[in-house]
């Protein structure tokens, strides 16, 4: 039985004053906000935001953003018991690319740090043909801090591989199986068994040193980087007999969404389906999403 609790006080505001309003110049207005938040245990911070919004004619306006974040580690993350599941797990050291189910075993972080990020956005919206058709597009860039993960067994087990390749280098594996990637000779993964293996790593006894448990831990990541481009599109149009119609399309191309855990543990996610890391979602390098929708009286069809 475990018990926990939190306790946050938290202040915000937001302004907005105009710094043109005229037929000649346009329309256009700073905004100025930000929040203060304590949290007990953990500490207090304030993340401010400015923007700026200028309209100079009805069909065309320009923005800009810029704030900070801050997200405090939640009561599971800093104090859930022992737990463990299974997860279908390689063993590079000994050559078994076979996805066995593995035991996993976590618990919760009590010295997590708080999640901080720098977010900028710079973007611009066409309003063309009395507002028929629209086109809109934006530049977004994430900037993370400390980010909370939890490192489960997969991820574990790479970064002690990459440690075993600096120690004891291996040959490139003819034929592979899997993702195999090297043949590793077995009296130099025994070796690095007795010296510098992960105590993370719970392995039995010989011959087979199976890995029976993996000991996974909340951290907070170094940093990661998200930039993306986003474009929208939109037109709409009545008929006089088959009644409205409106195309919609919406864009994203991932620039980047680079992370850096420490230890040499970084990458580009950008593309990949699943990393095994839990704040990093499956990112498309691309994609489009179009749809069209006809109204009719009482009718719609999407």
């Amino acid at each position: 039985h475990c018990v926990a609790k939190d306790k946050n006080i938290s202040f915000y505001y937001e302004f907005a004053m105009p710094f043109v309003d005229s037929d000649r110049f346009g329309y256009g207005e700073f905004q100025l906000a930000g929040r203060y938040s304590d949290y007990s245990g953990i500490g207090s911070t304030y993340d401010p935001k400015y923007a700026a919004l200028y309209q100079p004619t009805n069909w065309l306006s320009v923005r800009a953003s810029y704030s900070e974040a801050f997200i405090a580690p939640t009561i599971p993350q800093r104090f859930t018991p022992v737990s463990s599941f299974l997860q279908s797990t390689n063993d590079f050291l000994f050559n078994d690319y076979e996805g066995t189910f593995r035991t996993n075993s976590f618990q919760g972080n009590p010295n997590l740090s708080p999640e901080t990020a720098e977010i900028t956005n710079v973007g611009f919206s066409l309003a063309l043909l009395d507002g028929d058709l629209n086109f809109g597009f934006d530049y977004s860039n994430y900037d993370f801090k400390d980010r909370i993960t939890l490192l489960r067994g997969p991820r574990i087990i790479e970064a002690d591989f990459k440690k075993f390749l600096e120690a004891y280098p291996q040959p490139a594996c003819d034929p592979c199986q899997g993702a195999q990637a090297y043949q590793v000779d077995r009296a130099d993964a025994i070796a690095w068994l007795q010296s510098g293996a992960d105590a993370a790593l719970v392995r039995g006894d010989a011959p087979s040193y199976t890995i029976v448990d993996i000991t996974g831990v909340y951290i907070n990541a170094d940093s990661m980087e998200h930039t993306a481009y986003d474009v929208y599109a939109n037109y709409s149009f009545n008929t006089d007999n088959l009644g409205s119609f409106r195309i919609d399309l919406n864009a994203t191309q991932i620039d980047e969404y680079t992370f850096d855990f420490g230890e040499g543990n970084t990458g580009d996610a950008v593309g990949l389906l699943n990393l095994g890391i839990t704040v990093i979602p499956p990112l498309p390098e691309t994609r489009v999403i179009g749809s069209v929708t006809w109204n009719l009286a009482p009718h719609a069809v999407l």
